[in-house]
């Protein structure tokens, strides 16, 4: 008997977990991310207005790789926090509901294992969402930018001026129509992987712990 109300109260505890997350995964399940305004230049513009002239400019001769001023390393930065910002509600959501959960008595007794592993798994996800991210802007931009006419036009800008006059170019190419295609692919790859590499490997989780 005490068994039997054992395995009871067990697949109680995790109908619980399991009945709350699937109303959250039914919120966020093939639903698009908002990126709003945000732009993926969003630290490479910044970074640019405080690094000395003589560093733009010997990355500029390098079509924008260097150890000291990497400028794709950059815009995968930005990537990084547009998704990151694009997330992070979703993200601090279920940890709340985690939370709330673990306060429940049946819950903590018999299935605080799994909201443990649940929140391990999160973090990570989130984390690898985020590097690859930043990953597939690099891919992405990398090889229109480097083979674009900004470097030969930038390397001709003299004067007191000359780090402005390259942030307005960098801002006139990364929004112009001709590279909206990278950022509407960009934010299409970000939302697969969101999709991909967070929502569906906790849908699965969940699946097969209570099933198991």
């Amino acid at each position: 008997m005490i068994r039997n109300q054992k395995e009871k109260n067990a697949r109680e505890a995790y109908e619980k977990v399991s009945k709350s997350l699937e109303i959250f995964l039914n919120d966020y399940r093939k639903k698009p991310l908002s990126f709003g305004s945000r732009i993926h230049y969003r630290v490479l513009i910044p970074e640019m207005r405080k690094t000395h002239s003589g560093t733009i400019r010997a990355t500029i001769r390098r079509n924008g790789t260097l150890d000291e001023f990497d400028v794709y390393f950059l815009l995968a930065n930005g990537s990084k926090s547009v998704a990151w910002n694009a997330t992070v509600g979703i993200f601090h959501e279920l940890k709340g509901i985690l939370k709330n959960l673990s306060g429940d008595s049946l819950v903590k007794a018999y299935a605080e294992g799994l909201i443990n592993q649940i929140l391990a798994n999160w973090d990570e996800w989130h984390q690898e969402f985020l590097t690859y991210s930043g990953q597939i802007s690099e891919q992405i931009f990398r090889p229109t930018l480097i083979k674009s006419s900004i470097w030969d036009e930038c390397m001709f800008l003299q004067g007191s001026g000359f780090r402005n006059d390259v942030i307005l170019r960098f801002q006139r190419w990364l929004d112009a129509v001709e590279q909206r295609h990278l950022h509407d692919l960009l934010n299409s790859q970000i939302e697969k992987a969101w999709q991909d590499k967070v929502v569906g490997k906790l849908d699965n989780l969940i699946v097969n712990s209570t099933t198991a």
